[in-house]
């Protein structure tokens, strides 16, 4: 998910003027109701696999290899026609899709990013935007992603992005001479998974980890367990289900 620059500084409360959302495939398709969930998916037991050794960590994604990815619920799919219609009826433009096309290239800006799309198979188009951040969040063994991340410089691990506990990737500082606003931010939900483990990756599967990247954008701190609710405390796995919730 894409984020557009705004301007200047980013809206308040972290809303956006204008979401865009690119996808290598055809963009949302329904999963089914069952609401099934596993432990290691939670973001409280990505907290417990960021400490295990680098060992450990590649044992663990051997045997977890096997999950579903691209799609959406139903009430999210509503969700996505319904402010597609009322932005062309009104006359909007809050949310952009780009079905069928990639990341080719990206480039840091003094306070932002910009990046190169490409269409796949019968969508030759191709364009270039200028975004405030960039929210990556794809499948489980995608690759794809480190071929235009790679040219912004992050810090690497074992071949992979380094990625801190909100999910955002550690990028080296440009000179403050160089800036004209808030520094450029890069998040990877769905990667890094020899540091921060699996997802589940149906759209709704990651509003838990949405909600990380939410609070580090509100006011710069990581989301942290609520007081006295144990089940939202780190898990050792495999254990009950546990959630992270958010006041």
């Amino acid at each position: 998910m894409h984020p557009r620059r705004t301007g200047r500084r980013l809206q308040p409360r972290g809303a956006f003027k204008l979401l865009i959302v690119v996808g290598r495939r055809h963009l949302f398709e329904q999963t089914d109701d069952n609401p099934f969930v596993n432990d290691f998916y939670t973001y409280p037991h990505s907290l417990k696999f960021a400490e295990l050794p680098l060992e450990d960590r590649k044992r663990f994604l051997s045997d977890t290899r096997n999950t579903n990815f691209s799609t959406v619920t139903k009430e999210v799919l509503k969700s996505i026609y319904d402010l597609r219609f009322e932005d062309q009826a009104c006359g909007r433009d809050r949310l952009r899709l780009f079905p069928y096309t990639e990341i080719t290239a990206a480039k840091r800006l003094e306070n932002g990013l910009r990046l190169d799309l490409r269409g796949i198979g019968g969508r030759p188009d191709s364009t270039t935007l200028e975004i405030d951040l960039l929210v990556c969040a794809t499948g489980f063994s995608n690759r794809r992603h480190l071929s235009f991340i790679q040219l912004l410089q992050p810090r690497m691990e074992d071949a992979d992005v380094v990625v801190d506990e909100s999910f955002e990737v550690g990028l080296d500082q440009m000179p403050e001479s160089c800036r004209t606003g808030p520094r450029p931010r890069v998040f990877l939900v769905n990667h890094s998974f020899g540091l921060r483990g699996p997802t589940e990756h149906t759209l709704g599967g990651l509003a838990e980890r949405a909600a990380v990247v939410a609070k580090a954008l509100q006011d710069g701190h990581v989301l942290q367990p609520a007081q006295g609710r144990p089940e939202t405390l780190p898990a050792a796995w495999p254990t009950r289900n546990s959630r992270v919730e958010t006041k």
